[in-house]
């Protein structure tokens, strides 16, 4: 029960972790998409499924569903079958009634099995998380891309620029600007030092 405890402290830690760390991801240049990005990775790294949802892919969310069930179910059945050898080993221990009477097989048998089933639930909590850390790297994947411009319009010039490099004193240098679609970026080139020249 102890790992068990510690398989879901460290899960839950886990998504409280991610959810509060997306706060940290908004930038002043594009308020809008950062808030939505961050408010899609938080919903899918509270409610499995649902970062999908918000980015309408919708057909990935019964896959996370899905993951989740497999998942669970396969905790539930190595945890009931780990239960049902420990407790048929500490019945044989103080010769009591067996929980259950057709069980057969010897002690070592049935330390083997317990043995067996603890180390699969446990491998089964690591494949929940698995499944719940990949359900919020998709979601917030798919966040991103859906605000990458895929526009035909990709334009290019050269612009030369004067830069100031003390108050009495100025560089030349070129500076690059592509359009991509409808967003406009520019990198000066010239503030890098083995690009400018001075006067």
């Amino acid at each position: 029960m102890a790992a068990a405890f510690s398989f879901r402290s460290l899960f839950f830690i886990a998504s409280v972790l991610i959810a509060v760390g997306a706060r940290g991801q908004t930038t002043p240049v594009e308020s809008a998409t950062s808030e939505r990005i961050t408010r899609t990775t938080r919903f899918a790294a509270i409610l499995p499924g649902s970062g999908q949802v918000i980015n309408k892919k919708y057909w990935k969310a019964p896959i996370v569903w899905g993951g989740w069930i497999y998942c669970v179910s396969a905790i539930q059945f190595n945890q009931q079958q780990l239960n049902l050898y420990r407790n048929t080993i500490i019945a044989d221990g103080n010769g009591t009634a067996l929980p259950d009477p057709t069980i057969g097989g010897s002690e070592s048998e049935w330390r083997q099995l317990e043995t067996a089933y603890q180390k699969q639930r446990d491998l089964s909590y690591l494949a929940l998380a698995g499944v719940h850390i990949l359900s919020i790297l998709d979601a917030h994947v798919d966040a991103n891309l859906m605000s990458f411009d895929v526009g035909e319009d990709l334009s290019f010039r050269l612009v030369p620029i004067s830069l100031p490099v003390t108050p009495i004193a100025s560089a030349f240098g070129i500076q690059l600007n592509w359009n991509l679609g409808r967003i406009q970026q520019s990198y000066p080139a010239a503030r890098r030092q083995h690009t400018s020249m001075s006067l």
